[in-house]
């Protein structure tokens, strides 16, 4: 370990290896028999990462470890609900939660984009906010709150696919990447997560069904017709 000032409280102390999206995705993907690919537009990270990926001059340990509730709880709660019952809602379909852990699954969310935001590492260079945003964050987090449905807006949606590219849509892990200067994107174990990362940009549609302490309303999306399936053919195509 060597010395530095944690990002998180500021204090001078000893730094640890920090993993930027959660380890327990990264565990839960290995889990399903097969190596978890990361998705990234930095071509140098591509392909095989079964650790996922660190950063060594972030975080302390007691910082780190104050998330590994909430992070746990994220990788078994997506990974146990992948394959639920999907019900009617506003004319699509969709997996319907009333009774899960808001705070802990939206602070594990949280955490995850502040990291990737302000990690060097190169596959996260796509990630950014705006100083007073970060700091906004930066703030909660050190408190471990999550504040309301309508701060940082966070909207889960689930990948529907054929059997046939079901193992590949669980077993690839799309890095953070902001679009539009408003929101974050990511996927993992199935799962597409946005975050909304500017003051005012949760008016968007996209944020309608954001989830909130009563309910998580996770839309099913189509795989196979998606940005992210079509990167991942683009990676295959380039590998061969």
């Amino acid at each position: 370990m060597k010395k530095g000032t944690c990002q998180l409280c500021g204090d001078t102390r000893d730094l640890i290896k920090a993993h930027i999206i959660p380890r327990t995705i990264f565990s839960k993907t290995r889990g399903l028999g097969a190596p978890p690919q990361f998705l990234t537009s930095w071509e140098g990270n591509q392909g095989n990462k079964s650790e996922g990926f660190i950063d060594k001059s972030i975080l302390c340990g007691d910082c780190d470890n104050s998330f590994s509730d909430a992070e746990n709880y994220l990788g078994e709660y997506l990974h146990r609900n992948h394959t639920a019952a999907s019900q009617a809602h506003n004319g699509v379909t969709a997996f319907i939660d009333e009774a899960y852990d808001y705070g802990k699954l939206k602070l594990a969310v949280l955490v995850t984009l502040w990291r990737a935001e302000i990690s060097s590492n190169e596959a996260f260079c796509d990630v950014y906010m705006e100083k007073e945003e970060k700091e906004k964050l930066r703030k909660m987090l050190v408190k471990g709150e999550v504040g309301s449905a309508g701060c940082f807006p966070v909207v889960i949606s689930r990948w529907k696919s054929e059997e046939k590219f079901e193992p590949v849509c669980r077993q690839t892990v799309m890095e953070p990447r902001v679009i539009n200067n408003s929101y974050c994107e990511t996927s993992f174990l199935g799962w597409k997560i946005l975050i909304c990362i500017k003051e005012n940009a949760g008016d968007n549609v996209l944020f309608e069904n954001a989830i909130s302490k009563d309910k998580l309303i996770a839309i099913d999306q189509a795989f196979e017709t998606s940005d992210f399936f079509k990167r991942l053919v683009e990676l295959s195509l380039n590998s061969n």
